[in-house]
Formats: C-alpha cells, structure tokens, sequence
C-alpha cells in the first residue's frame, strides 16, 4: 500500500523499489452541447502555446535531438529540396520521414548529440505529443460515464470541464467553463438565433 509522499522523487522511489512502476499523468475533459455550454474555441487561451525552437539555436548551437530534427525539416529541406523543386515535408511520407531522420542523425554527430529516431523524427514533425495508455483509458471511463448521464438522465452531467492529476496522488475537480462572447463561433451561433 502506498502512502502520500510528501516528495514526488521519494514517492518513485518507493514504487520503484516494490517493482511497481505507476505511470503519472494530468488529463482534462470537456463535456461540450452545442450552443449551451462553452465551445472548444473558447478554450483555446487554456492550452499552452505551441512549442518552437529559436532559430538561431537550431542554427549555430542544437542541444537537443528535437533542434536536429527541426534543423532539418526547416533548414536543410528547403535548401536540398530532395524529392523535388516546391515538394512540402509531408509528415504520413514515410520517405520524407526517413530523409530528414538522416539528416538529423548527422547533424547530431557533427555535434556530439544522442537520440534521433524514427519516431522522435516523426513526433516533431507532426507535433505530436506522446500518450500513456493509462492517460487513453481515464479518458475512454470518463467519456463513458459521462455519455451514461446524458443519455440516461441518471444523474447531473459533468458542469462541463473536468481535471484530473495524478501527479502526487488522485486529484480531480470540476468546474463549469463560461463562454466567451468574443469567440467567433459563440457569435456566429447567435446570429444564427
């Protein structure tokens, strides 16, 4: 049994200790009724900002196997052109993929980097953030009980945002997220009414 550690590395420790690896995560759901409730679009100052790397580390000074990969999509792309004059990175082309992986894998021996995948390659050329299973099934439960509610009227449905941690131990709470009459698809909607 696990008690509340008052230290996350303490908390690892133990677990990793009794052969139990607990995989951590930070999740949010939104209960979104179209035209009642707050729209994806009034969210969007919630999210954090897209991550980029600055130019000129990518450039003169890559730290990370990610400034190798971005070198290599943004920088050496454009210049070789390898499947053709005007030819865009198309991040599902296995081939482009695969080109602008070796690429990076250079670029990062000429600096002494570790790292460069497949997969890492394609993960920040298609900006795609990693999931944990785990993450995928709290997300699937909560989905479904909160279908169950609305279909059912069994019970109040969620206000309309949900947060789940489960950083340092489970913690979830609710809140209902107001509307913002700036967003373009709140007015569109009222003009529509």
């Amino acid at each position: 049994m696990y008690k509340v550690c008052p230290s996350f590395k303490l908390c690892n420790e133990e677990r990793h200790k009794s052969g139990v690896l607990f995989l951590l995560f930070i999740l949010t759901l939104n209960l979104l009724l179209s035209g009642m409730n707050a729209c994806v679009e009034c969210t969007l100052d919630l999210y954090p900002p897209q991550v980029n790397f600055p130019l000129c580390t990518i450039a003169h000074t890559p730290r990370l196997p990610e400034h190798c990969v971005e070198y290599a999509k943004i920088m050496a792309w454009p210049e070789e052109e390898p499947f053709g004059s005007g030819v865009q990175v198309d991040g599902d082309d296995p081939e482009h993929i695969t080109w602008i992986m070796k690429k990076a894998m250079d670029r990062a021996a000429e600096f002494g980097i570790k790292g460069v995948t497949y997969r890492l390659t394609q993960g920040v050329v298609k900006h795609i953030i990693p999931a944990v299973a785990s993450t995928n099934a709290a997300v699937a439960a909560l989905c479904s009980v909160e279908v169950l509610k609305v279909a059912s009227n069994f019970s109040l449905g969620l206000n309309n945002w949900l947060n789940f941690n489960n950083s340092h131990g489970v913690y979830t709470f609710s809140y209902e997220q107001e509307r913002n009459e700036d967003c373009p698809r709140v007015q569109s909607e009222s003009e529509d009414a």
